[in-house]
């Protein structure tokens, strides 16, 4: 009983986690944008390795907004 875990973490959690890091490293972006331009705003905004390896899986297509970017990154574990 007093070990249970809430509902939250997990892949999901994990998930959402990296939704929210890539956005930050997004900050600033104008959008729509392409994939590469997504890139180089990353690494302009000081992006690590794991987030920018995420980016680079990105489908190379233009993106509407944010949500478009965080529905693409959501499909990753």
């Amino acid at each position: 009983m007093g070990n249970e875990k809430s509902g939250f973490g997990g892949i999901g959690g994990m998930v959402q986690n990296l939704v929210i890091e890539v956005q930050r490293y997004l900050k600033g972006i104008d959008f729509p944008s392409n994939k590469n331009k997504l890139i180089e705003k990353a690494r302009e905004n000081g992006a690590p390795k794991p987030i920018m390896d995420i980016l680079d899986k990105l489908q190379d297509r233009e993106y509407d907004s944010p949500t478009d970017v965080e529905r693409e990154v959501g499909k990753f574990e």
